[in-house]
């Protein structure tokens, strides 16, 4: 089920000469919970589909509320009819009406009060057809799950905590009270998970190059047609494994054994492709770029050789620019969320509000190309999930937009276009916070 179906039977219950559409209120009701109930089942929690059917049906079940209440009040102000029926009354409905009246009030549901703000929201702009009206939609509801759930967290009584023979709670060790720190001279002693930061960030440029097409999966020899190819290259790799391995946290110790693999898909491709083949020349133009990268983000040129020796593996890591904590930030978690809401109401940022819908725009193979898609809903979402620990990993991911728009949609199209003019605006907002290094140059 979905909406254009939906639609279709609307119009067709509003037209007499034609048939298939609602007979009622409640079969048009089942549909769109049918449509709903589909989209929950299919997408897991979290994912940018998931979330968005969640926000649409906040929106349906605010405006059914408003009109099952209008109905509602219609009826009880028309003549009641007298029935010859007599209504079945069970003898313990007295005794239950009583309960609920003097028993504890319901709990509120989190749905229930996010949809109670949708009409009110929504009205007097344009409604589901105003992108603005649909942001700040979007960014109230969001704030006031987030309300919901610290009002939801039970809190200690003081009878509870000061209670003779009570155990008392051991005060928070000294060390994890300096992870929390929000001080820039906190960063210089940076964890040992930066490398792996710093690595994805790398990956996530890497993956979205059209030169790296031929090297995001491992190679099938049957299916490509290279049957030779097993017995040539002893070590295959690839920018997907290369990810996998980066989520695992006993592949590497360091980030040279990231560099290690990235440039083992290079060594391979040069390899089995001859010089002058097209997969040659990608991968020559992709490993410049890896190059260029390294050099932007650990600040020195990676060795020629893909091995790493122990000296340079047991190495310390310290990144090319100084990290600038975010999560724990209260001043740089203020200038990401102003950097973000003003990119979003920027005139180039209407194709990124949302995540792609490849079915609903006709474009099959985006997934196919696209690895690692993002868009501008789904930053606002991490950032208010405090899913950032650092500035660099919020200023990747709108650059992971732009490469991802550049990746897929041809120069002097219309979205490509938006694309460069929403990388622009990018810059200049995060000039001023001195996060725009990390942007890719115009």
């Amino acid at each position: 089920m979905d909406l254009s179906t939906i639609k279709r039977r609307l119009d067709q219950a509003s037209s007499s000469s034609s048939s298939g559409g609602y007979a009622s209120a409640d079969e048009f009701e089942a549909d769109v919970r049918l449509m709903l109930s589909n989209c929950f089942t299919f997408n897991p929690p979290g994912t940018p589909v998931y979330l968005l059917g969640k926000d649409i049906e906040a929106v349906f079940d605010a405006e059914w509320a408003k009109s099952a209440v209008a109905a509602t009040a219609a009826a009880a102000s028309a003549p009641a009819k007298t029935s010859k029926r007599k209504p079945s009354v069970s003898p313990l409905e007295p005794e239950k009406a009583g309960r609920e009246k003097a028993g504890t009030p319901k709990k509120r549901s989190r749905k229930s009060a996010a949809a109670a703000a949708a009409p009110s929201d929504l009205a007097g702009s344009g409604g589901l057809d105003d992108p603005e009206a649909i942001i700040e939609y979007l960014d109230k509801t969001e704030k006031k799950e987030m309300e919901m759930e610290m009002e939801e967290k039970p809190l200690a009584t003081p009878s509870t905590a000061t209670a003779s023979g009570a155990r008392k709670r051991k005060p928070a060790p000294q060390k994890r009270q300096q992870q929390h720190s929000s001080s820039p001279a906190a960063a210089a002693a940076a964890p040992s998970s930066d490398w792996k930061a710093t690595s994805s960030r790398i990956l996530l440029r890497l993956q979205a190059q059209p030169s790296a097409l031929e090297f995001l999966a491992p190679v099938d020899p049957v299916t490509q047609g290279v049957p030779t190819y097993a017995v040539i290259v002893r070590s295959p790799m690839d920018l997907g494994t290369v990810r996998k391995n980066l989520l695992d946290r006993s592949k590497y110790r360091s980030i040279a054994d990231f560099r290690r693999d990235v440039e083992l898909v290079f060594s391979n491709c040069f390899l089995f492709n001859g010089a002058g083949t097209f997969v040659h020349t990608q991968g020559e133009a992709l490993q410049r770029f890896f190059r260029h990268l390294w050099t932007q983000h650990v600040g020195s040129p990676p060795p020629p050789a893909p091995g790493v020796d122990a000296s340079e593996a047991d190495a310390p890591f310290a990144p090319a620019h100084a990290e600038i904590p975010l999560r724990d930030s209260p001043d740089a978690e203020a200038a990401a969320r102003t950097v973000l809401a003003k990119l979003k109401r920027d005139a180039s940022a209407w194709p990124f509000l949302k995540p792609v819908d490849p079915v609903a725009l006709g474009i099959p193979t985006y997934f196919d190309i696209v690895k690692n898609p993002m868009d501008l809903s789904t930053v606002q979402k991490k950032l208010a999930k405090k899913a950032y620990v650092w500035a660099a990993d919020f200023v990747a991911d709108i650059q992971l937009i732009v490469d991802d728009c550049f990746l897929f949609n041809p120069p002097d199209t219309p979205v490509n276009d938006c694309g460069k003019a929403l990388q622009k605006a990018a810059r200049e907002l995060l000039e001023p916070y001195g996060w725009a290094l990390w942007l890719a140059p115009l």
